[in-house]
């Protein structure tokens, strides 16, 4: 029974493992996602990094899908920190 149970945990172990280090989501946007609203800021609070995106975002038509990660950090942590303090001229919604 320990046999069987110590092979499940390294089954398991691989697996979280290989989820860990994979930028691709593991989510299905289908049926687990999350909408985060991100409302807009006066321009003299506008930080400078989030530019090149809030100008495209600008550009982009009312309720219009946009896929942003060409604008976000490729370090994990990094987009992590770029999305948590994400500072836009208007409002958006974003779905994760």
């Amino acid at each position: 029974m320990m046999q069987k149970y110590s092979e499940h945990l390294v089954k398991s172990k691989t697996i979280m493992a290989t989820i860990h280090h994979n930028d691709e989501s593991t989510r299905n946007p289908t049926n687990n996602s999350r909408m985060f609203r991100i409302l807009g800021c006066k321009e003299n609070d506008f930080n400078e990094q989030y530019q090149e995106l809030n100008n495209a975002i600008l550009q982009c038509g009312f309720y219009q899908y946009m896929d942003v990660y060409s604008y976000l950090p490729i370090d994990i942590m990094k987009r992590y920190r770029y999305l948590k303090h994400l500072q836009l001229t208007c409002s958006i919604g974003i779905y994760r």
